[in-house]
């Protein structure tokens, strides 16, 4: 059987693992050209190098088995190679666009925590602050369930209108609420990820803002908030509009328990 190889001759004449092989004959990408029925032992012959050449460019292009399984049956024309070449370019360049989106956001949240950790933390500071555009979405809170399904709703519009599974939120929670009733009624949630050509965005105004930086679980947050208030009562301040809350970096510790890194602020009156 000197025209035959082994699939262990075959490993090391195609840099294939043995497993690789295995795995190509059981899902029928490549099949051994003949098998001996008295010890069921694999071999292959001499023109599967060019079967094996082909897998592999098709892995090159992306192609996934099945992918390939179907190339292999096809006509092998020109015209079905040059189909093939450009249906797996429109993906990886769909791909490569996702891809360049993700970098923007972690490039953007990395500048995001960079800032944010410039200060320290649970103290209360003045920061000035350039214009932020953002998109608003309208939110429930008549009880903490109503705000998480509200919350749930806009991260699914988002990802169906946008396909993004990355936005940067935040919120408004009421100045007024809180003041008065010892209340944190969140009214708006905030999409700060940059959006293109987009006339609905809103902006907050460039200006100097009441800030604390904490890290810590929701059921905590009214801490911060009285932080603000007692900070704006010893000053003497006048305040614009309503709390702002930007969520810099929510977590999940092992015991399923949410943290967030949070921007909290209000804008001082000029």
């Amino acid at each position: 059987m000197s025209t035959y190889f082994t699939i262990g001759e075959m490993s090391k004449l195609s840099n294939l693992p043995i497993k690789t092989l295995r795995y190509y004959d059981e899902v029928g990408v490549l099949k051994p050209a003949y098998t001996n029925p008295e010890n069921n032992y694999r071999y292959y012959s001499m023109d599967q190098f060019m079967h094996i050449d082909v897998i592999k460019y098709c892995r090159t292009m992306g192609l996934s088995l099945e992918e390939i399984k179907d190339f292999l049956k096809s006509d092998g024309s020109i015209e079905s190679m040059i189909d093939t070449i450009k249906r797996q370019s429109s993906l990886l360049e769909k791909k490569i666009k996702e891809l360049s989106e993700i970098k923007n956001y972690l490039d953007d949240l990395e500048i995001s925590i960079s800032n944010v950790l410039e200060h320290q933390e649970n103290i209360v500071f003045i920061n000035r602050n350039k214009k932020r555009k953002y998109m608003e979405y309208k939110c429930k809170t008549e009880t903490p369930e109503d705000f998480e399904l509200s919350l749930r709703d806009t991260v699914l519009h988002i990802e169906e209108k946008y396909g993004t599974v990355y936005p940067q939120l935040g919120s408004t929670v009421s100045y007024k609420d809180f003041v008065e009733n010892g209340k944190i009624t969140y009214t708006y949630i905030k999409d700060f990820a940059k959006r293109k050509n987009n006339s609905k965005m809103k902006v907050l105004p460039e200006g100097e803002y009441i800030t604390i930086i904490y890290d810590d679980n929701a059921n905590n947050a009214k801490i911060y908030f009285n932080k603000i208030l007692e900070y704006i009562k010893e000053n003497n301040i006048e305040v614009v509009g309503d709390f702002n809350e930007v969520w810099v970096m929510p977590r999940v510790d092992k015991n399923t328990k949410e943290k967030t890194l949070i921007q909290l602020e209000i804008l001082k009156k000029k």
